[in-house]
């Protein structure tokens, strides 16, 4: 079965994010999830949700067949739940998984070409970093906004164009 440019983006991004291990060098080794429903906050969880695509104009092009240009954000959130004697501060280890994530993401492969995903994707960039706590200490959650713009043919979203 052949996936899309969009969903080879989101297992290419998981791969990557599959790398925030102590063994690869981060702080912490974090469990990867991409959602099949409902789930719980975790210590040590990223999670990755995708958000609704919008059509870059600038980078559509005209033609016969037209390609359009996408901008997925993916939704990376990064959760704490230190167990009550835990003494290292909440932020810290939201600075450092958040980090950790980061970086997995930017340097996965060659670092000079991390934005383009092996040639899926016309570039990346980051948004800002949402607080997604709920406020009353259960866990603590950062999310990271990855913005992925990548351009397919009006006709065949399973080829990058």
């Amino acid at each position: 079965m052949t996936d899309p440019v969009v969903e080879q983006l989101a297992q290419a991004l998981e791969t990557r994010l599959k790398n925030v291990t102590t063994d690869a060098g981060a702080n912490y080794t974090a469990k990867i999830l991409r959602p099949r429903r409902t789930y719980s906050a975790e210590h040590m969880l990223i999670s990755i949700e995708q958000g609704p695509p919008v059509i870059d104009p600038e980078l559509s092009v005209e033609g016969n067949p037209h390609r359009v240009a996408w901008v997925q954000p993916f939704h990376i959130t990064v959760f704490v739940k230190p167990p009550d004697e835990d003494v290292e501060p909440i932020d810290a280890m939201l600075n450092r998984l958040c980090a950790d994530a980061m970086k997995a993401v930017c340097t996965s492969g060659s670092s000079a070409d991390w934005a383009q995903w092996g040639g899926l994707a016309v570039t990346s960039n980051w948004g800002e970093p949402v607080d997604q706590s709920p406020g009353d200490g259960a866990y603590y959650a950062t999310t990271l906004p990855l913005n992925i713009t990548y351009r397919v043919s009006h006709i065949d979203p399973f080829t990058a164009a």
